[in-house]
């Protein structure tokens, strides 16, 4: 079942500057979200695990959290990229989703990536092609199936997640292959940046550069990817962003990908994630039913 979306009227103000404000205010609301303290006791967290120690790693930032039951074995993964534009955002903001996902017996990784402008375009898709590698290759080690990965991305880690899933040059540089997938949710992604003014910090103003970043390039070309899509985004969602996932879930269908595209009412840009989690939240519905139908409750 697919909802139609709805296009937002023209609006001036920037994209990056909404997505800015957009992450600082969700710094303001992530103490409200469910599990934002202390995690129930049947979650275990470990912090801070490094997936890259090679030439220009960050320890900070090149490193990831684990969330899971204890005595997890051979359970799904979900893998989930954060937000903020490419350049802020961090993946202690995010704990209650990995505790919510944990608890409904998913191994749940959340990642950190360099960000802009200390490194640009491609390094932030590279870091992610690395945790994924670290993931395909360690999390068997804390109760998890590697061939059970499903990756999940909002705003900037939105489009994060789409590129590296549809451009394989960065899964093959870490001796992947788009296989090692067995689903992708980009939730108010950013999916055409020849669109999007700015940035310049993170893409440059080469068109063509932006465009080999873009996903939306890579829906359009090329064989269907061999894993399914859910597009997410929010009825009062930042500007264009609609607009965006609407044209990216059209790019994919016409290539015969198998992919759905859903408008969540009554959500913006900060609550579609800040809400993940919440009993009876569509969002949480949707990705929920998603995981269940390709790799297991």
């Amino acid at each position: 079942m697919r909802e139609k979306g709805r296009c937002a009227a023209p609006h001036r103000i920037s994209l990056a500057f909404v997505l800015g404000t957009a992450l600082v205010s969700l710094v303001a609301l992530v103490a409200l979200v469910p599990y934002a303290q202390d995690p129930p006791p049947s979650v275990e967290i470990v912090q801070d695990i490094p997936y890259f120690e090679g030439p220009g790693a960050n320890p900070q930032r090149n490193a990831l959290d684990v969330y899971r039951l204890q005595n997890a074995q051979n359970a799904p993964v979900l893998v989930f990229v954060h937000g903020g534009g490419w350049t802020s955002g961090d993946k202690a903001l995010y704990g209650y989703l990995g505790r919510a996902f944990a608890q409904q017996g998913y191994v749940t990784v959340i990642p950190n990536y360099r960000l802009s402008p200390a490194v640009q375009h491609p390094a932030h898709v590279q870091d992610v092609a690395r945790a994924l590698r670290w993931v395909y290759n360690r999390i068997a080690a804390y109760g998890g199936d590697p061939e059970q990965i499903v990756l999940m991305g909002h705003s900037a880690g939105g489009h994060l997640v789409s590129l590296v899933a549809l451009d394989d040059r960065y899964l093959w540089e870490q001796g992947l292959t788009p296989e090692v997938l067995s689903g992708v949710i980009p939730i108010s992604g950013v999916y055409d940046l020849t669109a999007v003014p700015g940035f310049a910090e993170v893409f440059g103003n080469d068109p063509e550069r932006r465009r080999d970043a873009s996903p939306l390039t890579h829906a359009q070309e090329g064989d269907p990817p061999p894993f399914p899509f859910l597009i997410l985004y929010a009825r009062h969602d930042i500007p264009t962003l609609d607009r965006q996932a609407q044209a990216f879930y059209g790019a994919l269908a016409a290539r015969g990908a198998d992919a759905e595209l859903f408008e969540i009412p009554d959500r913006d840009h900060r609550t579609i994630v800040t809400s993940l989690g919440q009993s009876g939240d569509r969002t949480t519905q949707l990705v929920l039913e998603f995981l269940q139908e390709q790799v297991g409750p």
